[in-house]
């Protein structure tokens, strides 16, 4: 079974160097790296090619977003499976190996994410997979729970680092929504392998953690976009029905952002106005059965109370 690595980057040359070497030392060899830059000012292209000659390096002079410059890549490359990682992550030499060997072994499965642990406190996680709330809130599962107590289970939505994709699902489902731009692309297109009937999957034993705790944005412009981008996610796929009642759910889910700083309060505002504003527009309908309606429905209707005590248990 063949991979193709993504590594998505843009101005973050410091982390390079370590994420790079923690990649190329994964005990699965079967896979390449694929190194893409998107708009640099920085040495970070110079800087791979002379060091990391066996990375494939792809140099967009614009930053065209990550979801558009994988979708370009992905229609290109011959291996079976994608993974995408973030400049800031440092994997595990058995990463690669535990997730495939998790998603080779169900045919449904369409996402592995991996264990993401706190940098300082590597017992503890950081995030495994993502919950989403009828409120159109997404947010880490497992956050602060013992690494020991993780188990595999289904989760609504991948993560943003270091997940596994099955390419072939990835390509049918239309890979990801390029107008997301860097945010929120994992939870959408999730959704739609969800509505058809496939499963997104946490794997407890293959381990990475994020250098800058997962902050390659600053906070207000990650608020806004994250904002936008789920009320697009709900417009997207939800059915009717669903749309009504999330309608009132989003205070709730703005609500919750009373632990952040005020201007990214703000900013997250901003973003559900913008949301509001431009799904109709930008956003096709895209049905599915009932049932799976339903289901998904449950899911978030669960993780609405889940992330309401952050306790959460999937």
């Amino acid at each position: 079974m063949t991979v193709r690595v993504f590594l998505t980057n843009n101005n973050n040359q410091e982390f390079l160097e370590t994420c790079l070497k923690a990649l190329l030392a994964q005990d699965y060899k079967n896979f390449r790296v694929t190194f893409i830059d998107n708009g640099s000012v920085d040495d970070s292209v110079s800087f791979v090619k002379e060091n990391f000659p066996n990375v494939e390096v792809v140099h967009n002079i614009n930053n065209i977003g990550d979801y558009k410059a994988i979708n370009d890549l992905v229609i290109t490359t011959a291996e079976e499976y994608i993974a995408i990682v973030k400049p800031d992550a440092v994997v595990e030499t058995d990463w690669l190996r535990e997730m495939i060997t998790v998603i080779s072994a169900d045919s449904n499965i369409f996402s592995v994410s991996p264990t993401v642990l706190y940098q300082h406190n590597p017992v503890k996680v950081k995030q495994a997979g993502m919950g989403f709330t009828l409120g159109g809130t997404a947010f880490p599962l497992y956050s602060g729970k013992n690494v020991n107590k993780i188990k595999m289970k289904n989760v609504f939505a991948s993560g943003d680092c270091g997940v596994l994709f099955r390419k072939k699902l990835f390509q049918n489902l239309n890979g990801f929504d390029e107008k997301y731009f860097s945010i929120g692309g994992e939870l959408d297109i999730s959704w739609k392998a969800r509505k058809q009937g496939y499963k997104n999957v946490i794997c407890p034993t293959a381990f990475l953690v994020r250098l800058s705790e997962g902050c390659l944005m600053d906070n207000d412009s990650r608020s806004r976009l994250e904002a936008r981008n789920n009320y697009w996610s709900i417009y997207k796929n939800s059915p009717a029905w669903q749309k009504f009642l999330t309608g009132w759910m989003v205070g709730w889910g703005t609500s919750c952002r009373k632990r952040q700083a005020k201007s990214s309060r703000k900013a997250f505002k901003q973003g559900v106005i913008e949301g509001k504003a431009t799904a109709k527009r930008l956003c096709k309908k895209q049905g599915s059965a009932f049932g799976k309606n339903v289901k998904n429905a449950t899911a978030q209707f669960k993780y609405t109370f889940v992330n309401f005590v952050r306790f959460p248990k999937s």
